[in-house]
């Protein structure tokens, strides 16, 4: 289960999901950091014209214009598709390319991305939000550290076994009791 600190929703696992309805009165702008083929940019587009930026890799966001291009026609106007990789690029230049401005409350949302990262890239995406606007927001997920180190499985052998012994695509997790720790060394 999760917990709210200083506008961090903290979520050892699970989804989060937000509309509109939750952001419009509360934030100028929504950040996805991680979108994949996820559809809450779109989602949102149609009850609001506030700015979404979705981060995601290269191959990524290629694959998801294509979609939406066949789909929709085009991406929509309110949507921005932001090309990163985590572990090599900057991220706030990169959002600041593509229309992101840097004094507007933000609702970042950084889901089910934390695990593929190596702990120094979680940091360094970390740091780059700290100076975010005053009412900004944070949500993210992440797998906690004994069950990447593997010394507590809590009851998913087949998850570990995929993401960890076959393919090792899970790089870091986080210690629940350290996180809070964590996210006031970044501002948060």
């Amino acid at each position: 289960e999760g917990c709210l600190r200083n506008g961090v929703l903290l979520m050892p696992s699970g989804k989060v999901f937000v509309s509109a309805a939750h952001t419009s009165d509360d934030v100028d702008t929504v950040v996805v950091l991680g979108a994949g083929l996820d559809t809450r940019a779109c989602r949102i587009a149609r009850h609001s014209d506030m700015p979404v930026f979705e981060v995601d890799q290269h191959v990524n966001t290629e694959r998801k214009a294509a979609v939406l291009e066949r789909v929709l026609g085009a991406t929509p106007p309110s949507v921005r598709l932001v090309p990163l990789d985590f572990e090599t690029e900057a991220l706030m230049p990169a959002l600041q390319a593509a229309g992101y401005r840097r004094g507007d409350r933000t609702f970042f949302i950084w889901e089910g991305v934390t695990q593929y990262l190596r702990p120094e890239a979680v940091r360094s995406t970390l740091d780059q939000l700290r100076d975010a606007a005053p009412g900004s927001r944070l949500v993210f997920t992440y797998i906690r550290q004994d069950f990447v180190d593997g010394t507590d499985l809590h009851g998913a052998e087949a998850l570990y076994r995929r993401f960890r012994q076959r393919r090792q695509v899970w790089r870091s997790g986080l210690v629940r009791e350290d996180v809070g720790e964590l996210l006031d060394e970044y501002g948060w």
